[in-house]
């Protein structure tokens, strides 16, 4: 079962954990385009609709919250995860400010991480006005 209503964007300049996380997200039905480039990452993020961004932190070009402030100048709906190795409460505390989703520590555990992707998957899907209900309250106020 692929979600298709998400589009979900990774960022990590360590090969290796991008294929890895790429895959792991695959196995739980969500689809995910990968850039091991921060600085093409946010130029592709211009030019399409991603949902949900997750990146890790340390990368050369670019940091996730830097990444994280740009993309949210660029579309403030946009939902963020940052990871890292390198847990540093001030930047979790600056991330949160910025209003990054969440700030999780590497190795990820994937089923954390799943679990913060359904919680933004069942917001999404209750932020989308139901199209049935929507026609039959214009019809109403003709």
């Amino acid at each position: 079962m692929v979600n298709t209503e998400l589009n979900i964007m990774i960022i990590d300049d360590d090969i290796l954990s991008l294929e890895t996380l790429h895959r792991a997200l695959e196995l739980h039905g969500y689809r995910s385009t990968k850039f091991a480039d921060p600085r093409i990452a946010i130029k592709e993020f211009a030019k399409d609709r991603f949902h949900i961004v997750l990146t890790d932190y340390k990368m050369p070009g670019l940091n996730g919250i830097e990444l994280a402030r740009l993309m949210k100048k660029i579309d403030p709906q946009v939902k963020i995860i940052i990871f890292t190795g390198y847990y540093d409460k001030e930047k979790h505390e600056q991330s949160i400010k910025l209003g990054v989703h969440n700030f999780l520590c590497k190795p990820l555990d994937i089923e954390k991480l799943i679990e913060n992707l359904r919680t933004i998957e069942i917001n999404h899907k209750n932020s989308i006005p139901n199209k049935r209900t929507t026609e039959k309250n214009i019809s109403e106020n003709k």
